[in-house]
């Protein structure tokens, strides 16, 4: 929070203007004004960094069901004494799913 309460305080309690702060440290003047909107909504607390926020979903990540199905088949073929690498578990899935994945992505989820 050091920085971004720095410039805050800069500009609404010293006075100072938005152009001289952001010239002087290396920064944009719509930052500046992105900082001050958030202390004015929220004081000190709205300066800290937020975290990141997982996107609502992925159009290229794996179904959960796919995940699944690899885990257990992995589990079940180590039981049985069988291999229970990618390109097995793909050739089980082959049977299971109209588009398995590759066994790249099998490596991945496992």
């Amino acid at each position: 929070m050091g920085m971004a309460r720095y410039v805050v305080d800069a500009v609404l309690l010293e006075g100072r203007g938005v152009r001289e702060v952001a010239a002087a440290h290396g920064i944009s003047k719509s930052w500046i004004y992105e900082l001050i909107g958030r202390f004015r909504a929220g004081g000190y607390e709205a300066l800290e960094p937020r975290s990141p926020h997982r996107p609502s979903s992925c159009p290229h990540e794996t179904p959960a069901a796919v995940v699944r199905a690899i885990v257990e088949l992995r589990k079940a073929l180590t039981a049985e004494g069988h291999d229970a690498g990618p390109a097995t578990i793909g050739y089980h899935l082959a049977d299971q799913l109209d588009r398995p994945p590759s066994r790249t992505t099998i490596w991945r989820i496992l």
